[in-house]
């Protein structure tokens, strides 16, 4: 095996090369604002602590992380044109008097 010396002469941590490796950078759960220092796994960004090892992450052609698209453009937009025309409804029936006026809380968005 042959032993990589830094500029320093010593062989291991203490070597440059390893000074001057990509540092992970994956943020730290249990210190806000703080980021991992240690290196990157070769041909990765991460260390192999944080999915740089082999074998982490998912498979080639992947589909299980999409996302369902609840939250989407369109479904929201959807959500909206019916809320809207389910409160044209309710006014309409108010003023036919078909339906008595519900509280005002009833009308306030829910969700922003």
């Amino acid at each position: 095996m042959d032993m990589v010396r830094g500029a320093d002469g010593r062989v291991g941590a203490g070597s440059q090369l390893w000074a001057l490796a990509p540092r992970c950078g994956a943020q730290l759960r249990g210190r806000p604002g703080c980021h991992c220092r240690a290196p990157c796994v070769r041909g990765r960004t991460r260390c192999r602590l944080h999915g740089g090892a082999h074998g982490s992450g998912g498979q080639p052609g992947n589909r299980n992380a999409f996302v369902h698209g609840r939250y989407g453009r369109g479904a929201r937009m959807a959500r909206l044109v019916t809320a809207a025309a389910l409160k044209t409804i309710a006014a309409v029936m108010i003023a036919s008097g078909v339906m008595d006026p519900l509280p005002r809380r009833f009308w306030r968005s829910r969700h922003g």
